[in-house]
């Protein structure tokens, strides 16, 4: 068990998709992109363009570059697979369980690699009923209480009322019928009319590190470091919400594709909405949504893709931070980076299993020497991946190092599907928190990407702190300031329309003064203890202070 020391430090510093990497100390410029042009970055060659990067000593320009405009996506070199176009697919067996590896032309001589695709746990409750493709989406398909507790620290249990799993119809990427799984946490003294979607980041391709199954006592050992996680939720569970975690990766754990996260996000809260009785909500709850990093990755496309894709769907507001607007750049420009090369085989397996043609790029252009290394990214979750990947830079991998990353297959698959404003504008109001240092994804692709949602009409709160923290740093340092403008969210408060852009948002400066991040983590703690969680409950451990 952790001691009390160490559980305090770890709550405060909650790390995101990345980890202390070094603080760029580059003054970030605006991207410039025509407004008549889909946002999208360009991609330069990185022969006669290399980044530069930070050792985190130096003052001068240290944080890799946003691609320069002269540079086009269209002169990605054409693979020797064949066909450029990011082409989705699923096969689907009998079970209901795809093979996302097929043939590759010039691997005749030995079986193709078969991707290892149980269901979660190997629990066979996941197993969707026969005929549920003939169901809407978003309809409920099975539910049950989680076989476990929820915990912190994979050992402990968490003292909430209940926690439910819905199994829900969503799609995947080609409209073809897909089932996930939605855990619903439900504390004592529930408002009843709030809902609170954490959109997860369990950075992984392995479907036994999916939320439903992370969140829980006795999880993976190597998938520990993301239940942290459920500090933030805590916090929502002590105002009261009904607090939903989607496995939105689904039973396959999909990566990084935007159409995929974006079907099982939305559609896992339509299946919470309409089961109110079962999860105890009043009907018509208000409901609101919140990211970081990977987790802003997947929140944004659904909240994209919600004006097409869910119109009757109410969502109050989404609060997003540290966003990774642009996959392409994200692949071939921080796949050396100190530490960053952790993610680069999960978003590339993750991408495969939906697009065929990089199923079969990725089998003719993994390195011999190094593919029984890479292919443990199937089989294992966020820490392992952490301790094996951080180690050699992703392009090791490929047999053409990093001229593989620029051939057209996987530059169309990154551009289509991993990167944002490909799906649309949000029209439902956003709070966005970013820091100029930030050390995974320049902070000029998230002014540029709120720019040309602004132009479309959005209302957009931009909190784009001055100081320059790292990735992971300004999770916790921008939380409070969310929290508090979901808050008003909560309490049905008006939304100020259009966009506005600040250093300190009146929502963090107001959260500060009411100590919000110092009782988040108290109440943390003492549900760690053992306290009950709840509105009631929660406060009752801080009367042991008061005269």
């Amino acid at each position: 068990m952790y001691t009390p020391l160490r559980l305090w430090l770890l709550l405060a510093t909650i790390e995101s998709v990345a980890l202390c990497a070094p603080s760029p100390q580059q003054e970030p410029s605006p991207l410039d992109l025509p407004p008549s042009k889909p946002y999208q970055s360009v991609l330069p060659s990185l022969k006669s363009h290399p980044p530069k990067v930070s050792n985190g000593t130096s003052s001068g320009h240290s944080a890799p570059a946003a691609p320069p405009k002269s540079s086009s996506v269209s002169s990605a070199k054409t693979s020797p697979t064949g066909s450029s176009a990011a082409i989705p697919y699923r096969n689907t067996t009998s079970t209901g369980i795809i093979s996302s590896a097929t043939a590759s032309p010039k691997a005749s001589m030995a079986p193709p690699f078969k991707v290892p695709d149980n269901f979660p746990g190997n629990d066979e409750w996941y197993r969707p009923p026969a005929g549920f493709g003939k169901e809407k989406t978003g309809a409920l398909l099975k539910y049950r209480k989680t076989p476990k507790a929820i915990s912190l620290d994979n050992k402990s249990a968490l003292k909430m009322k209940e926690a439910w799993q819905l199994m829900y119809r969503t799609q995947n990427t080609v409209g073809e019928p897909e089932s996930s799984v939605v855990t619903v946490l439900v504390p004592y003294n529930a408002t009843r009319s709030n809902v609170f979607a954490y959109h997860w980041f369990s950075d992984s391709t392995y479907q036994d590190c999916s939320p439903s199954l992370g969140m829980q006592v006795g999880t993976r050992t190597d998938n520990t470091y993301t239940q942290k996680q459920t500090g933030i939720l805590v916090s929502a569970l002590a105002q009261g919400w009904h607090v939903v975690v989607p496995d939105d990766g689904g039973p396959h754990a999909i990566f990084g594709n935007s159409k995929y996260l974006g079907y099982s996000i939305l559609d896992s809260l339509k299946v919470v909405v309409n089961s109110t009785e079962i999860v105890g909500l009043d009907p018509d709850p208000i409901v609101t949504t919140y990211g970081y990093s990977g987790g802003a990755m997947s929140g944004t496309f659904a909240m994209e893709m919600q004006p097409t894709y869910a119109p009757d769907l109410k969502i109050a507001g989404a609060a997003l931070g540290g966003l990774l607007p642009n996959m392409t750049f994200v692949m071939t420009h921080m796949h050396y980076v100190a530490n960053r090369s952790a993610y680069g085989p999960p978003l590339i397996a993750g991408f495969a299993k939906e697009y065929a043609n990089l199923t079969n790029w990725l089998d003719e252009n993994l390195a011999p020497e190094h593919a029984e290394e890479f292919r443990k990214v199937y089989t294992q979750c966020y820490d392992a991946n952490w301790d094996l990947f951080s180690k050699r830079p992703t392009t090791e991998y490929l047999k053409r190092g990093i001229d593989s990353l620029e051939d057209a297959i996987p530059v169309s698959v990154f551009n289509n599907s991993g990167n944002l404003g490909q799906n649309g504008s949000p029209k439902v109001p956003l709070y966005i928190y970013e820091t100029v240092g930030d050390d995974a994804s320049p902070v000029n692709f998230t002014d540029a990407i709120i720019t040309k949602y602004c132009k479309e009409g959005a209302n957009i709160e931009y909190e784009r702190n001055p100081i320059r923290i790292t990735h992971s740093e300004e999770m916790v340092a921008g939380l409070p300031g969310a929290m508090r403008w979901l808050q008003d969210r909560h309490e049905g408060k008006d939304i100020v329309t259009g966009c506005r852009n600040s250093t300190e948002t009146t929502f963090s400066k107001d959260a500060k003064k009411q100590g919000h991040l110092v009782t988040g983590i108290l109440g943390t703690l003492f549900a760690y203890f053992g306290f009950t969680i709840g509105p009631d409950y929660w406060i009752a451990p801080f009367t042991m202070f008061w005269p």
